[in-house]
């Protein structure tokens, strides 16, 4: 008997994510404009601000850091995120905040509590791929349902809700892999459907305190929402705090459940505690907000003056990513030729559950420079024109 032939059936439903895929690919270059990777720009991570907080906590806490991490997180951070998440307009009244690894762990402990093999669930399709994989680990019933312009199709979601799904995974603000913020009627359906269903709604929002002029979150519209969150946008992904707020009549239950790894690490808490108490964060995200948004006014002005007729992409306000159809052209042939000539991007292809658009590709403005935005797009267009 081989070990391999002993592995869990579960580890077939795994697959690498497609960042990983194309990450690949610039292994040994560092000439390639990365249009691929959802990192926030490092040139706004605040890096000096967060190694004097590092230093800081372990003189200041001293063996605290160094301990075992509580089963719900440190509980001073996890009021400190209430208040945080009470002035960005999310309501935590009859809710309280898990501290997790990072908001995929969240999604994880989440389906560890409610999925077991043979439930339904519904997600977006197309979707972020990572955390859709921390689902499927526990149920490979997956449901997609499409996205349009103002969000989630509502009436394809209460046609599949009725087949019994037991939850839902949405990212209502600057959705990955598309971009586009849900409109406030979008989010009151998914609400609606849900209260008169009966399922978890799982909204994840690492975008959100970034987006200019977002709209309600859906947890202040229903209390079957679990409501996920990270400041790997806001500060850096390396940090490896996430959270969820969690309505308190299953707020036991899942913080059971994190028992099962102690994924979380008591110095980042620390430093994001010391952050957030001492307004660093806000100060950045007011920073960074500004960043992306503008960002995303000049890749939009880009496309529109460089892409061949017949082209589309999703318009979102401020936003990492958004999608462009080539109208029939497979995007890993642009790829191919883009890689050439120095820039990479993500196929669209692979963040769909079902029926993908092989004619469509992900490029991500949070990680590049301005003028690598400018150039990259141009390239692209270009091999679209030379491929049409």
């Amino acid at each position: 008997m081989r070990m391999i032939d002993l592995l869990s059936n579960r580890v077939s439903r795994i697959q690498w994510s497609p960042i990983e895929e194309v990450s690949s690919l610039m292994s040994g270059r560092r000439d390639v404009i990365n249009l691929a990777s959802g990192l926030p720009d490092p040139r706004y991570m605040p890096v000096d601000l967060m190694s004097e907080l590092m230093c800081e906590v372990y003189e200041k806490y001293g063996r605290e850091v160094l301990s075992y991490p509580e089963a719900y997180g440190l509980d001073v951070l996890r009021e400190e995120i209430k208040r945080f998440l009470e002035r960005h307009g999310v309501n935590t009244k009859g809710r309280d905040v898990i501290i997790t690894c990072g908001a995929q762990h969240a999604v994880s402990a989440i389906a560890r509590a409610f999925l077991e093999d043979n439930d339904k669930y519904a997600v977006e399709n197309p979707t972020f791929v990572e955390t859709l994989i921390a689902l499927k680990y526990y149920s490979e019933n997956c449901i997609p349902v499409s996205v349009n312009s103002s969000g989630l199709d509502v009436r394809e979601l209460e046609k599949v809700s009725r087949e019994g799904i037991k939850a839902l995974y949405v990212i209502p603000n600057a959705q990955n892999p598309t971009g586009i913020s849900y409109s406030d009627d979008v989010r009151r359906e998914i609400a609606r459907i849900s209260e008169e269903v009966g399922f978890v709604i799982i909204e994840d929002d690492p975008y959100g305190p970034i987006v200019s002029e977002r709209p309600n979150p859906i947890a202040n519209a229903t209390k079957n929402t679990i409501y996920v969150g990270s400041f790997s946008k806001i500060l850096a992904p390396g940090l490896r705090v996430g959270f969820m707020l969690v309505p308190e009549e299953v707020l036991d239950a899942i913080g059971m459940t994190m028992q099962l790894d102690f994924a979380t690490h008591p110095p980042s808490m620390y430093v994001l505690y010391e952050a957030l108490r001492r307004g660093i964060v806000d100060s950045v995200l007011r920073n960074v907000r500004r960043v992306y948004r503008e960002k995303t006014k000049l890749v939009l002005s880009v496309l529109e003056d460089t892409m061949p007729e017949g082209v589309e992409w999703t318009r979102p306000r401020s936003s990492f990513h958004l999608m462009i159809f080539t109208n029939g052209i497979n995007a890993r042939e642009i790829l191919e030729e883009a890689y050439r000539r120095g820039v990479v991007f993500v196929p669209g292809d692979l963040f769909y559950v079902r029926s993908p658009r092989h004619d469509s590709l992900r490029i991500s403005i949070s990680y590049p420079t301005e003028k690598e935005i400018e150039t990259g797009v141009k390239i692209l267009a270009d091999v679209i024109k030379s491929q049409a």
